[in-house]
C-alpha cells in the first residue's frame, strides 16, 4: 500500500482556478484506489481526468472541459459542493458526484445530503478493464453511495485535479494506492503466466514481490504503456 499527502490550494482571482496534481498519470487499471478527502472550505471540487493516453491535457485559466478536444479524449468525474451561479455561490448542504463526456449517463450521478462544512470524505474507485466497468463508493459521516459506470477499457490513465470557480479553496487529501492482489486465491496472473500454489511456487513470495515491483513503479512514478 502506498500513501501519498497532498494539498490543492488556490485562490479566487480566476474563474478557472484548477490545480493539478503534479508528476506523471496514474495507471487506471489494476490498482484500487482510496482519496481521503479533507476540506478546509466551504465550496470545493475535486475529481479525475481519464485519458487513453499518458498525456493528458487540462485547459485552464482559458476553459476547463466544454470543447471538442476534452469531449473526444477524456472523461472527468468530479465530486461537488455548492452551486456555482456565477459570480457566487450556494447550496453548501449537498456533496453531487458528477461526470462529464459518457453520454448515456446524465450529468449528475448521485445527490447525497446532508452534508456539513469541511465534513470529511472517502472516495474508493477501480476499473475492470475486462468488462469495462470503472467501480466506486463514496463515503461521508451520514450517507454511502456505490455506484458502477460503464467505461471503455481504452481508459487507462488519470490525473487528479481541483477547483473552486472564483472562490478560494484548500482540500487535504490523502491518496491511498493499492495492488489489486487476491491474497486468498490459489493462483494468481501475471500476463500470460498463471502460477499455482505447489511444490514450485510459493504464493505468497510472489505476492509479495509483485506488491513491492508495484509500489516501486509508483514511488519512482513510472508509466506504463499498456
Amino acid at each position: 500500500m502506498i500513501i501519498e499527502k497532498n494539498t490543492f490550494k488556490n485562490t479566487g482571482d480566476l474563474m478557472y482556478n484548477d490545480v493539478v496534481k503534479s508528476g506523471h498519470p496514474y495507471i487506471l487499471e489494476g490498482y484500487e484506489y482510496r482519496f481521503e478527502i479533507n476540506p478546509k472550505c466551504k465550496y470545493w471540487r475535486q475529481g479525475i481526468r481519464l485519458s487513453k493516453t499518458p498525456k493528458i491535457k487540462f485547459f485552464h485559466p482559458d476553459h476547463r472541459y466544454r470543447n471538442t478536444e476534452s469531449e473526444n479524449n477524456y472523461i472527468d468525474i468530479h465530486l461537488s459542493v455548492g452551486d456555482f451561479n456565477n459570480p457566487g455561490w450556494s447550496a453548501s448542504e449537498r456533496l453531487q458526484v458528477c461526470q462529464y463526456n459518457i453520454p448515456e449517463e446524465e450529468h449528475i450521478l448521485e445527490n447525497m445530503a446532508p452534508y456539513h462544512e469541511n465534513e470529511s470524505v472517502n472516495w474508493s474507485f477501480s476499473m475492470d478493464g475486462m468488462i469495462g466497468e470503472f467501480r466506486m463508493s463514496i463515503t461521508t459521516q451520514h450517507s454511502t453511495i456505490q455506484r458502477k459506470l460503464t467505461i471503455n477499457n481504452e481508459f487507462k490513465y488519470f490525473k487528479v485535479f481541483a477547483w473552486a470557480d472564483n472562490s478560494s479553496f484548500e482540500i487535504d487529501c490523502d491518496i491511498i494506492i493499492k495492488p489489486n492482489l487476491d491474497y486468498n486465491s490459489n493462483e494468481i496472473i501475471v500476463g500470460n503466466l498463471t502460477f499455482r500454489n505447489g511444490d514450485m511456487f510459493d504464493l505468497a513470495v510472489i505476492k509479495k514481490r509483485i506488491l513491492s515491483y508495484f509500489q516501486l513503479l509508483q514511488s519512482e512514478q513510472l508509466t506504463l504503456i499498456h
